[in-house]
């Protein structure tokens, strides 16, 4: 076409850089010959024979729309290959997912509702004795009683909502699965978000951590 820029075809046989291709067949060297040796088929398969490049016809040069097609044609294909990667990858991860709240939020939620009644009953010793040994690592039994008492003495008794969120991290060993659970807590003096972190080992839950807020707790 008159007045189109034309570039060198990038599928030639050698030729001249960045100026214009050879017009030979880049499979067979332009002989027009099957080069393959697994093949019983005489003819190249790539140019039918004749040697010539099929992508400029001999020419050596296209014209650089095209060029621009076949480029955009090649990265439209990646980018669909990446997508269909990314796609996997979100299945497995929400098939995890679903797979983590079936097998660990009941028991974390089950043993969040024992703490709750055990907290509300003053039972601190028995919160202390069936927890993970990272909370009695981070605490003695008479601190955990003082900051339990201090909650129960600033917010009142309490009703509890949730989970409102959750997160798994699942180990490779054999140090069991964190679970991480959020709860709304309305209280007869205000409102509190507990968020509680168990470890799921052997089909029990320990206690990891404990962690309430509320404005009332902000001051002694």
């Amino acid at each position: 076409m008159p007045g189109t820029r034309r570039v060198k075809c990038p599928d030639c046989e050698g030729g001249i850089p960045l100026v214009k291709g050879s017009g030979r067949c880049s499979k067979c060297f332009g002989s027009g010959a099957n080069v393959s040796l697994s093949s019983v088929e005489r003819n190249c398969t790539n140019c039918g024979g004749r040697g010539v490049c099929p992508t400029c016809g001999g020419a050596g040069v296209i014209g650089r729309g095209r060029l621009e097609y076949e480029q955009l044609g090649a990265s439209s294909g990646r980018f669909r290959t990446a997508l269909a990667l990314t796609g996997a990858v979100i299945l497995l991860g929400l098939g995890y997912c679903g797979y983590a709240k079936r097998e660990y939020l009941p028991l974390a939620t089950a043993a969040t509702e024992v703490f709750h009644r055990r907290f509300a009953a003053s039972q601190d010793d028995l919160i202390y004795f069936d927890s993970d040994s990272a909370w009695s690592q981070a605490m003695d039994a008479e601190t955990e009683r003082k900051s339990f008492a201090r909650i129960r003495r600033k917010l009142g008794a309490c009703t509890y909502k949730g989970p409102s969120g959750w997160f798994v991290n699942s180990n490779t060993n054999s140090n069991g699965t964190l679970v991480t659970l959020v709860f709304q807590a309305r209280c007869a003096n205000g409102s509190m978000r507990e968020r509680f972190t168990w470890r799921i080992i052997a089909g029990r839950a320990l206690l990891v951590a404990y962690d309430p807020t509320s404005k009332l707790l902000l001051t002694d």
